[in-house]
């Protein structure tokens, strides 16, 4: 054997020795760790699925009850549906909160894995690396001193290229190793957003919850269990319409109230022209208000990402306003803020819509904190989403479009769309005691 090939021969075993792991062969013992994590997961899994179903059923049982006549029995069966949803949200957004932290946990598990073979990977680039430069060095000697044949340089040769191609095959593992390794801790970034998302959803579903139990509470002390109190209940709210058309209406970033009445007369006409119901409108813009508690309290530069602010420098520029003093959502504790207005639109989704915002007010340029260009935008995105179709359904996912968009199905964000839906309601009523009807 030459020295070349004695030197590829020792090399190789160090690599077969140095090599933490060989890939696409997956080790016993990870195998059954893997298979005891995954049972967990799938048992959560279950539970979610279960839970979904339930609040599911909830939803439909609950636009049943609110087709049908209002009574007293009815109106309980309604505040106790509610309620049980809502109790039903909070117990899924915890089981959520729980999936993920067991993915994060197997993400980081997985990660420390991957660092402990690149580091082997790297050892054994290392080992080939000097491997070359002796065999470099014994190739030169022995072409000098040894008086070999042909053959012996021949087999030099081969001894070299072989170290060589090996050495280009283990840089080609480590770079691979070290791409899958910047997935997973991308995908564990993002999964410990989805966790803070998680968790600040299971806060607005505990005190929806709370504000629920409040109003059963409120309802029973008032109506006293009798279906006469109920009655005179609804033809006190019906007489007095004139406290509807005042009563204040919350919307972000306009820097005045708003009552029911000046919101009703600005959604009517923008709802008529796209197709969408005036009470729906308005119960998504009231919902986007009371989400934003961080509305108008960002600044640009630190609250924004940065890939929005040509949009938001190009939509200040063209109303004359200094970016610096424009009200912009704060940036909360997990993602980034920057929504603008009472229909709460980025950037750049507002400049998607500009256009056919000025077709329908003929304001030009249009403002996303000019309450009748934020309503016209609102209510052309919910007509893409599909509540021009007028079915609680429709409304329902139109409404989860608009607040997740394309992760709408995502049932932990399913509060959003009961919550809308809800208050839909509420407005309908209102409306038609102002119409009349």
């Amino acid at each position: 054997m030459t020295i070349g090939a004695a030197i590829f021969s020792a090399i190789a075993m160090a690599v077969t020795v140095t090599t933490p792991t060989t890939r696409g062969i997956a080790s016993p013992i990870l195998t059954v760790a893997r298979a005891e994590e995954a049972n967990p997961q799938g048992v959560l899994r279950g539970q979610l699925d279960g839970l979904t179903r339930q609040i599911d059923d909830l939803r439909a049982a609950l636009r049943e009850t609110r087709s049908q006549s209002r009574t007293l029995s009815q109106e309980r069966i309604r505040l106790d549906q509610e309620i049980l949803r809502s109790e039903l949200s909070v117990e899924r957004s915890g089981r959520v909160i729980q999936s993920l932290e067991e993915e994060i946990s197997v993400l980081e598990r997985e990660i420390g894995a991957s660092e402990a073979e690149i580091a082997g990977q790297r050892e054994v680039v290392a080992a080939l690396l000097r491997a070359i430069a002796v065999s470099d060095e014994s190739f030169l000697l022995s072409t000098i001193f040894s008086g070999g044949t042909l053959a012996d340089l021949t087999d030099q040769f081969e001894a070299a290229a072989r170290i060589e191609r090996e050495l280009l095959a283990r840089i080609a593992d480590l770079r691979e190793l070290e791409a899958e390794a910047g997935e997973r801790k991308l995908a564990l970034e993002e999964q410990r957003t989805n966790e803070e998302t998680a968790r600040q959803l299971l806060v607005v579903a505990r005190d929806d919850l709370l504000v629920k139990r409040e109003l059963r509470l409120q309802f029973l002390a008032e109506t006293q269990g009798r279906e006469q109190n109920f009655a005179n209940q609804i033809t006190a709210t019906e007489a007095n319409a004139t406290r509807i058309r005042t009563q204040l209406y919350l919307l972000a970033d306009i820097g005045k109230a708003l009552s029911f009445g000046e919101a009703f007369a600005v959604a009517k006409p923008i709802s008529d022209a796209v197709g969408v119901r005036p009470a729906f409108l308005l119960a998504v813009l009231q919902k986007e208000s009371r989400l934003g508690a961080l509305s108008g309290t960002g600044f640009w530069r630190t609250d924004m990402h940065p890939r929005d602010w040509p949009a938001f420098l190009t939509i200040t520029q063209e109303l004359g306003l200094d970016p610096d003093q424009a009200p912009i959502s704060r940036k909360p504790s997990y993602g980034w803020g920057g929504a603008m207005g009472p229909a709460q639109f980025l950037p750049a989704t507002w400049l998607a819509y500009r256009d056919r915002v000025v077709a329908l007010t003929g304001n030009n340029p249009p403002s996303p904190w000019n309450v009748q260009d934020a309503f016209a935008a609102a209510a052309i995105k919910l007509a893409a989403g599909g509540a021009n179709e007028r079915t609680p359904s429709a409304e329902w996912r139109a409404a989860m479009i608009y607040f997740a968009g394309g992760n709408w199905k995502n049932p932990a964000y399913a509060f959003y769309g009961d919550a809308v839906e809800d208050l839909s309601a509420a407005f309908q009523a209102q409306i038609n005691i102002l119409e009349g009807r």
